[in-house]
């Protein structure tokens, strides 16, 4: 790889496939769970010739109990998320993240429809993850008209604009935390975690 594809190989959302064939999340989950388990990656690269990635895991220093039950890294969730986003790339990057952390995920690229579902049936979410910038209806009216159904869903905004929405407005606007694109998978795994929590 050239240098400057592999200073941007971890970014989020970073390919050099074409559309459609490629999301730019393989190694961003990757290095979020080396991350989470406190390893470390290191990539040896040579334009023409090849890469070799190694994946540094820590030494457990717990004594294996075979009559333990052996335990996953994400347990199995009951929660439902109501994802929302008119791009549907993210919406499916997103999905996929969500559902690797075990969650049960409903998701929309039409904010209508979204809210359609969410007015039959509001009790069945346990939290709403949004995007700012869509057309016809924004983050900011979609989340004022699902707190009108249910005023104690958590609703976290996802938006590109991090500069513009500050935390502050976040909190005014009656939402629970903010999600700036693009997006990890451990940022996404902490705040959705701290938000159910």
């Amino acid at each position: 790889m050239e240098q400057f594809v592999l200073d941007r190989i971890f970014d989020p959302f970073f390919t050099t496939k074409e559309i459609g064939q490629g999301t730019g999340l393989g190694l961003s989950v990757v290095n979020g769970i080396l991350e989470q388990h406190n390893g470390a990656l290191e990539v040896q690269s040579r334009v023409g010739e090849g890469s070799i990635f190694l994946l540094y895991f820590p030494v457990s220093t717990q004594e294996i109990n075979n009559t333990q039950e052996v335990s996953t890294p994400f347990s199995k969730s009951t929660e439902h998320i109501l994802l929302i986003d008119d791009e549907s790339i993210v919406v499916n990057i997103s999905k996929n993240m969500l559902e690797m952390l075990n969650y049960k995920v409903t998701a929309f690229t039409n904010s209508d429809h979204a809210l359609t579902l969410f007015t039959d049936d509001a009790a069945q979410f346990d939290l709403v993850i949004v995007d700012y910038g869509m057309p016809v209806m924004n983050g900011k009216v979609f989340a004022d008209k699902v707190k009108n159904i249910r005023s104690n869903i958590p609703i976290i905004l996802c938006t590109g604009y991090g500069d513009l929405i500050a935390k502050e407005k976040i909190n005014q606007w009656g939402m629970d935390d903010v999600l700036l694109k693009p997006f990890a998978f451990k940022e996404l795994s902490t705040i959705v975690r701290k938000v159910l929590a």
